[in-house]
């Protein structure tokens, strides 16, 4: 068992390896690497820099409520998806000819 606090940012990406995160992320066009920049951003500014023991169920169930409310990944996945849509239709578009 771990007794030392972990840096944020390791703690951070190894909780992107989790499923639960994986499910949420998995259809949105950003790469995660963005995602866990954002998180890890969001926990500094709150003065979070590693995670102590106590604290780490704490912040294991912040995370996916961030993915899911944060306003910045939230315009970040639409403009991805309205850029996908963009792309489909103009392959549509495209093979018509």
């Amino acid at each position: 068992m771990l007794v030392e606090p972990q840096p944020i940012e390791i703690y951070v990406a190894q909780r992107f390896n989790d499923k639960v995160l994986l499910l949420i992320i998995e259809d949105w066009r950003i790469e995660s690497e963005i995602l866990e920049k954002i998180i890890v951003a969001y926990f500094k500014e709150m003065g979070i820099f590693s995670v102590p023991p106590l604290l780490e169920k704490k912040i294991r169930q912040t995370i996916p409520f961030l993915l899911q409310n944060s306003p910045e990944i939230f315009a970040r996945v639409r403009k991805a998806q309205a850029a996908e849509a963009l792309r489909r239709q103009s392959r549509r578009a495209d093979n018509g000819k």
